[in-house]
């Protein structure tokens, strides 16, 4: 579908009103210009693509420092490509601007780097609900970062095989007692991970396990599958 410039234009000024916004993936004018940018006005934002900073409140005469002062949650866009769909350009001009996001979702894309994410999180003190399921590069080093996170409550690594036993056990040790909902993969954590649960996750209420069933969560076609297994934590006395 082809937009005329008055149906652009009209389209830019509603979803700079907008507080809440999902972008399919759809081209405006052709494959490389961005859609519209949002307002500051926006709480829950899931762009099309994260590839430019472009769709990001900018700079005006009337508003010359922009910012996104009610934005609580961003849902990154899954990769379809082998290649990113987050650029850094994307998230150094998320990192500058200092939303008060709550809930961050990374699920299934494709970062340029994983240094912008680890710098995002004391930009955004706030952050405390953070999915990383599917997304890459996703490594010791983002782990590393969230030991210094306190308000991290919720950490999804479902089918995050880089992360390891050695990994878990120093971030369990550092931000257990805040964690409320743990997600991780089974197969390459394995059962020594519960002592450091019981001893320094004491506050887990729900408790998730990709792989758990001994697949390797992907179907005929490669594709990850739902296998997994939950547990809800008895509140302790």
């Amino acid at each position: 579908m082809n937009l005329d410039t008055v149906d652009l234009e009209a389209v830019a000024s509603t979803i700079a009103r907008l507080e809440f916004l999902r972008t399919p993936r759809m081209r405006f004018a052709d494959e490389d210009e961005p859609g519209p940018s949002v307002g500051p006005r926006i709480r829950s934002w899931a762009p099309g693509h994260c590839l430019s900073a472009a769709e990001m409140p900018a700079p005006t005469a009337e508003v010359p420092k922009p910012s996104l002062p009610y934005l609580e949650v961003i849902e990154f866009p899954p990769s379809c490509e082998p290649t990113p769909n987050a650029s850094d350009k994307f998230l150094e001009t998320l990192v500058s601007l200092r939303p008060p996001l709550r809930r961050v979702i990374l699920g299934g894309s494709h970062l340029q780097s994983e240094a912008h994410l680890a710098a995002l999180l004391p930009a955004c003190r706030t952050i405390e609900d953070l999915d990383l399921t599917e997304c890459t590069p996703i490594t010791y080093a983002t782990l590393a970062a969230l030991e210094t996170h306190p308000p991290l409550h919720r950490l999804n690594l479902r089918l995050k095989t880089q992360i390891t036993l050695p990994a878990m056990v120093p971030f369990l040790s550092a931000r257990g007692s805040q964690l409320r909902f743990l997600f991780f993969h089974w197969p390459n954590i394995g059962h020594d991970i519960f002592p450091a649960i019981a001893s320094y996750a004491r506050n887990i209420e729900h408790l998730a396990l990709s792989g758990s069933d001994g697949d390797d969560d992907t179907d005929s076609r490669g594709r990850a599958s739902s296998s997994y297994r939950t547990f809800v934590m008895p509140a302790r006395g």
